[in-house]
């Protein structure tokens, strides 16, 4: 996390929240140069997509972390 707070600091984002030297730290807020928050943490989020709607979307490894009032929603794509 240390090392990709800085890429993004780098190139223009700009800190909000966390411990940026943390390396274990739960995640870092930032701001792309649109002013959109975003987040970099150390492990994924369960329910997060890396391509949603795509054939072959590759999903959290741990669904057992998913809420299961979304379990409708998520059969529908």
């Amino acid at each position: 996390m240390v090392e990709q707070g800085k890429i993004a600091r780098n190139t223009g984002a700009t800190w909000i929240m966390g411990d940026p030297n943390n390396p274990d730290g739960y995640e870092i807020k930032h701001t792309d140069l649109d002013g959109i928050i975003f987040d970099i943490a150390a492990h994924g989020w369960a329910g997060s997509q890396k391509n949603p709607g795509s054939e072959g979307n590759v999903a959290h490894p741990n669904p057992k972390r998913r809420l299961a009032k979304f379990d409708e929603r998520r059969a529908r794509r």
